[in-house]
């Protein structure tokens, strides 16, 4: 595993984590983990579970 695929796999586990939490919207997730833009972080939260975020937060309602 090479850095860009640890630090993309260690932000979207914590992205997991931060959002089970149901303190923060889907958009201060992306910039807690390390996204600048809303729509970097929700292409690579669907590239790397097949689901978008907003999916995933609703999954947990």
């Amino acid at each position: 595993m090479n850095y860009v695929r640890f630090l993309r796999a260690l932000r979207i586990t914590r992205s997991l984590e931060l959002l089970s939490e149901k303190k923060y919207n889907i958009y201060e997730v992306a910039m807690m983990v390390g996204y600048n833009t809303l729509s970097a972080f929700s292409n690579v939260f669907k590239t790397v579970l097949g689901i978008s975020p907003k999916v995933y937060a609703d999954m947990l309602d």
